[in-house]
């Protein structure tokens, strides 16, 4: 295993990452610059054992956590900090067009407009933080590693609109569906975990978003969840894919997934999921790069905890 990285080789990277948004300059979306900090990011969420993550977490809190040991420790520390760096964004970073992407941890993601702002799959500690600025949440399906309890609860308890498969006081939907929010539509349909067992199929909500914007147009994003069926991804239409966020490694092509719905940006995810043991379902940013390295990388956008992406009006 290689080295740990030192606290400071973790807090420069933090720095750099959030430092050089994405979006807001093309020449600060470096591949060779980034794939340095994934290195040393992967380098410490490798020291971290599932059971670790699984023991350690329920210790952090959002006021004064803990001091975490730079031991086995480090990719917590540096999630906690990159957590609440993009939480405070959600409260206070100004949309005046287009939209603003943060993602959260594993398949979880927060947008917002100058008009609304949601979450997708939020899984972490703490994300009941973010229930006061959350006009809807979204959950694609019942894995725990795709919501958190505490954030169902807080928006279920302020009767905001609740999206799942499973949860009681929330809208729980199995078929395909249209649902209109005042500043977004959504249209469901219904994906495969798995589409060559048959157990675990019909088992996955596909969200298809569309935000209306100036001179009658909309912004388009698409979050599949776990979903591996490429049948089962909606069509291009008459609007075009904004952002197309996806799991890397349930089975679903990225090229031909990528060929199907020619996004603007391709968003790799469920990277670091710090509860899988480090050589079973634990998909790293080199899982990443692989599977979209035939895509032109100008259209890929890999991002880290915490991480905002920019999406202007086209």
């Amino acid at each position: 295993m290689s080295a740990l990285p030192t606290a400071q080789e973790l807090h420069e990277t933090l720095t750099w990452l959030l430092s050089n948004n994405p979006s807001e300059n093309p020449l600060h979306w470096n591949p060779a610059e980034r794939q340095k900090r994934y290195a040393i990011l992967q380098r410490a969420a490798d020291a971290c054992s599932g059971d670790t993550y699984k023991s350690f977490l329920p210790t952090i809190n959002a006021g004064h956590p803990p001091s975490l040991p730079h031991d086995n420790t480090a990719a917590l520390a540096y999630l906690r900090q990159a957590t609440n760096h993009a939480i405070n964004e959600v409260h206070n970073f100004p949309v005046t067009r287009g939209l603003a992407l943060w993602h959260f941890y594993n398949m979880g993601y927060v947008i917002k407009t100058p008009h609304t702002t949601f979450g997708i799959d939020l899984h972490f500690h703490g994300a009941e933080r973010l229930a006061d600025s959350l006009d809807f949440l979204l959950v694609s399906h019942e894995h725990q590693d795709h919501w958190t309890s505490a954030l169902l609860d807080r928006m279920a308890d302020a009767k905001k609109p609740l999206i799942t498969r499973f949860h009681n006081r929330g809208t729980r939907l199995s078929q395909p569906t249209n649902l209109q929010f005042p500043h977004a539509s959504v249209n469901i349909t219904i994906g495969d975990h798995h589409f060559g067992n048959n157990r675990a199929i019909n088992d996955m909500l596909i969200f298809d978003l569309q935000f209306p914007i100036e001179n009658h147009r909309s912004l388009r994003l698409i979050h599949c969840g776990d979903n591996s069926n490429l049948d089962k991804l909606p069509l291009i239409g008459p609007t075009p894919v904004d952002a197309f966020i996806f799991h890397i490694k349930v089975g679903l092509s990225a090229p031909a997934a990528f060929d199907r719905l020619q996004p603007r940006f391709l968003l790799p995810a469920h990277i670091l999921e710090l509860a899988h043991p480090i050589d079973q379902y634990r998909w790293s940013f080199a899982d990443a790069l692989d599977v979209t390295q035939s895509i032109p990388q100008n259209r890929v956008r890999l991002l880290t905890w915490g991480e905002r992406l920019d999406l202007p009006a086209p």
